[in-house]
């Protein structure tokens, strides 16, 4: 994960940033597997992507993890901006530190990236991936870029440009779902 000001006042060093980072490989296999099942399930797919590219998306087990960072951090920036506007601030009744170690082991087989996190914040990684859940279930626009980026680094002929054009067209779609955030012009 890189971690540039994406936005005006976007230039803490905090715990929440620290979070992101140790769960960036987690994240991104959550959105992956996640953008897979929109695929598996979804009647309309056909509308998204042709017959060849869904079947060449259920068959990829490996991706170049870098075409879903593009994505994955301007999602992070997002996140992050909603938890300082304390859209995502602590509730009275959070789960317990067990009820918190269980919902993670039902999506991640290991846990031990919990140990690095200060406990305080645990609820937040919940909330960041419910947060990416919806992105990816109600901004198919977003999705379908990603997914196009991976089949496009994952086929027999690989066609790089176009896999890097994908991904970097989700931070433009990323940035306009967003658009009421104060977005810095420039973004690496």
């Amino acid at each position: 994960m890189l971690v540039y000001n994406y936005f005006i006042g976007d230039n803490q060093r905090d715990k929440l940033v620290d979070l992101q980072e140790i769960i960036y490989s987690y994240s991104i296999s959550y959105m992956f597997q996640e953008i897979r099942k929109i695929y598996l399930l979804n009647p309309f797919v056909g509308l998204y992507l042709d017959e060849n590219q869904i079947e060449k998306l259920l068959e990829i087990e490996n991706y170049d993890h870098r075409l879903m960072q593009i994505p994955h951090d301007t999602l992070a920036a997002v996140f992050r901006y909603k938890c300082r506007q304390s859209e995502y601030s602590k509730e009275l009744f959070e789960l317990n530190e067990h009820e918190i170690k269980t919902f993670y082991k039902t999506n991640f087989i290991d846990t031990n990236f919990l140990k690095k996190i200060d406990k305080e914040i645990w609820y937040l990684i919940k909330r960041w991936l419910e947060f990416l859940n919806y992105a990816i279930f109600n901004h198919i626009s977003m999705s379908r870029e990603i997914a196009h980026s991976v089949i496009s680094f994952n086929l027999q002929e690989i066609d790089k440009k176009k896999a890097w054009k994908a991904s970097q067209n989700t931070r433009s779609i990323i940035k306009e779902i967003y658009s009421h955030i104060p977005w810095i012009a420039e973004t690496k």
